[in-house]
């Protein structure tokens, strides 16, 4: 046996023995989470996936976070992490479609309309995603309080 195929082995074994701590990337964009959930990205959102399961999230940021909040049994923590990204994903689906309608619009003063209405989006948008990153930053800390445990 070489040198190389012991340390492939090592490897395999303490990836076995601590895939419910490792987050997986196969360089496809796909993760593995914690061996437990699948994550996958997709046109506009980012997949969770867990035997029959399926969540969507507007970021892998926010997919991964809601994973750590599992995974560390902070339900709350999950459940906001899961509305304020569905608000996001919503609120940025909505924001295309009123984009592409105003760019099809021959009547300028219609086109006009809908790009003020965007405004006040943007900012809601905006105020959304600073409360998603405080979430997610909370997340984020649970994890490194993990590995130091």
């Amino acid at each position: 046996m070489t040198r190389e195929q012991k340390l492939e082995r090592w490897a395999e074994r303490e990836i076995r023995r601590n895939l419910d701590n490792l987050l997986l990337d196969n360089e496809q964009g796909r993760f593995l989470a914690f061996g437990r959930w699948e994550i996958n990205p997709g046109p506009g959102y980012v997949e969770v996936q867990e035997r029959d399961h399926t969540w969507k999230f507007s970021s892998r940021r926010s997919a991964i976070s809601w994973c750590v909040a599992r995974k560390f049994r902070q339900h709350r923590l999950g459940l906001e992490i899961q509305q304020k990204d569905a608000e996001r994903l919503r609120m940025l689906q909505d924001m295309q479609a009123q984009t592409q309608l105003a760019a099809v619009s021959k009547n300028a003063q219609f086109n006009e309309m809908i790009m003020t209405k965007m405004q006040g989006k943007r900012y809601r948008l905006n105020w959304i995603e600073r409360q998603l990153k405080n979430l997610t930053s909370q997340a984020k800390y649970l994890q490194l309080r993990g590995f130091e445990k």
